[in-house]
């Protein structure tokens, strides 16, 4: 989903197609009565999602303060990108795009009436935990099947899925809807080798981010739980580069190693890493959409052992302070 941050530090989420204004019963109402919400008009703007060009898209629905994105004025009943990174502005009020991930799928128990939302396309039931069933958008459309379906996302168990659909898992019944599906036909043409793969640690560990150098400047990525999981990989494949091993000796470490350095505490630790690797892959999927795969590759000779697939690495440790 979407998220949208406002200068105030307040944050909406767009999961589906919504209208933008102040007093809305439902999608992003601005109701503070004073200060720049009132410069946002009663039904000031939608946003909706593309599936042709999986994108997001705002349309300014004849606003009387303006939409703005990136600085540019949109013309009333045209439509504008939101991509990650936009700076949204209605009015004067100034949001940024924190995220611009497709619509989720979701489930809800028809027993207890309790939702699941899936994040970075990857959906599972009953519980992220220890997980049971496995929803996951690919190249080719939505793919239900087991746990082990997030490790390389191709598994011979698992079958395509559309629409509306009933799923077992936790011993209840869930619907699943997944949003369309429309390959994307307008992406970008780098590559993760157009990259340095920059891991910035701060706080001792407590918070990492990733960010993209490349020739034209530097894409910074919001802070994930998996940056932990790249920034363990990292170290390791740096100090066998520095050791002077040969490339395809390079930074292979093994599941287990992972997750003791995590001290993961989920009740199915493989799975969770599985999650974590998934969820790194399709974060850099938008700016390497070629071979975001391969930012961490696993063992063909070797079951459970991966690594970072980049040499062009760096991490800069900002120490306690930074």
């Amino acid at each position: 989903m979407a998220l949208l941050q406002a200068d105030d530090g307040r944050t909406f989420e767009c999961d589906k197609n919504i209208m933008v204004g102040r007093g809305l019963l439902e999608g992003i109402s601005f109701d503070e009565p004073d200060g720049l919400d009132l410069e946002v008009s009663s039904l000031h703007a939608s946003v909706t999602w593309n599936p042709k060009v999986r994108r997001w898209e705002l349309r300014d629905l004849g606003s009387h303060n303006g939409t703005f994105v990136d600085g540019d004025r949109v013309v009333p009943g045209q439509r504008a990108p939101l991509l990650e990174g936009s700076r949204v502005v209605f009015g004067r009020l100034g949001l940024d795009v924190i995220d611009a991930a497709p619509p989720p799928a979701h489930a809800i128990c028809r027993l207890t009436g309790d939702v699941r939302v899936g994040r970075n396309g990857a959906l599972l039931l009953p519980d992220e935990g220890a997980p049971e069933v496995v929803i996951l958008r690919t190249d080719h459309g939505w793919q239900l099947g087991p746990p082990a379906l997030l490790a390389d996302g191709d598994d011979a168990a698992a079958e395509a899925v559309e629409g509306l659909v009933e799923v077992t898992a936790g011993q209840r019944t869930w619907q699943v809807r997944v949003p369309s599906h429309t390959r994307q036909t307008v992406r970008s043409q780098r590559s993760l080798r157009d990259f340095t793969l920059v891991v910035e640690v701060r706080e001792g560990g407590d918070r990492i981010s990733l960010m993209l150098e490349h020739e034209e400047g530097c894409i910074a990525l919001p802070g994930r739980a998996h940056h932990e999981v790249l920034w363990m990989l990292a170290r390791r494949r740096l100090t066998d580069i520095e050791a002077g091993k040969p490339r395809a000796q390079q930074g292979w470490v093994t599941q287990e190693e992972v997750i003791r350095d995590m001290r993961s505490g989920a009740a199915d630790p493989v799975s969770h890493l599985n999650v974590l690797v998934f969820r790194a892959r399709q974060q850099l999927e938008p700016h390497a959409p070629a071979d975001y795969k391969s930012l961490v590759e696993r063992s063909s000779a070797r079951t459970g052992v991966l690594r970072i697939g980049s040499e062009r690495l760096r991490i800069d440790d900002f120490g306690a302070w930074g």
